[in-house]
């Protein structure tokens, strides 16, 4: 039985990986905050391992890869994220440096540690597989679109406004891509899942967690044909311009 380790499990995107995992016939090692909230039907499940990870604590992340003991991880998926909102219900976006820095520790840095720390779980997996979930917002491309250009002193467009939490995904696809640099036996692959109805997508998002977790389920299970390494695909699986 292959084994799926899934930051952020608790609820959103990650519940839905959870769930869709499970539902195919694989481990799931469901790890995040307050998984003693986890939803019955997935912590009573006889292929689910809680374990309970605070992303920005040294500490933990080490108590993670302890827990696992030296168990095999096929497919490590960076799902957990923050936004930089003020909170969930907010417009306004997060100003200090304490908060900013909490919005790359989570986003960027502790996926990185994370896949470090978890190596010799991942090397002795079948898959090889490190997934970090980004978004659109994270890219130039995306940027260039609301038209900034390099001799500009401004842009209105909605990226720029959440700056903070755009960046920190950029440097989440730079991490990541850098760790398959130094383990070329370590396959890296980012997903951008697109607009969800989740904490931080809102009610009126177009797509559910359930449906996109459906896609990027597929594309990771047959990765080989599916998933390129070292680019952004979006959850259909079609290349983004990073």
């Amino acid at each position: 039985m292959k084994t799926v380790l899934i930051t952020g499990a608790r609820s959103g995107l990650g519940l839905a990986l959870a769930r869709t995992f499970l539902a195919r016939g694989w481990r799931v090692v469901a790890a995040g905050r307050q998984m003693d909230t986890l939803p019955d039907d997935v912590r009573n499940n006889p292929n689910t391992t809680t374990i309970e990870l605070e992303l920005t604590d040294d500490a933990s992340l080490r108590a993670c890869a302890a827990a696992l003991h030296d168990a095999p991880v096929d497919v490590l998926i960076n799902n957990a994220g923050v936004y930089d909102s003020t909170s969930v219900d907010s417009d306004e976006v997060v100003t200090t440096v304490g908060d900013i820095s909490r919005v790359f520790a989570v986003n960027a840095i502790a996926p990185r540690l994370l896949a470090e720390t978890l190596l010799p779980n991942l090397q002795k997996g079948g898959e090889h597989v490190v997934v970090g979930i980004s978004s659109g917002m994270g890219t130039f491309a995306q940027l260039r679109g609301c038209g900034l250009e390099p001799t500009s002193r401004g842009c209105d467009g909605y990226e720029a406004v959440h700056w903070a939490y755009s960046a920190s995904k950029t440097a989440l696809n730079y991490a990541l891509l850098a760790f398959g640099v130094l383990h070329p036996e370590i396959k890296i692959s980012l997903i951008n899942p697109g607009w969800m109805q989740t904490s931080i997508g809102g009610k009126d998002a177009p797509l559910s967690p359930t449906e996109c977790a459906e896609h990027i389920t597929n594309l990771i299970i047959d990765h080989a044909t599916k998933l390129p390494a070292g680019t952004l695909v979006d959850h259909l699986g079609n290349t983004m311009e990073l």
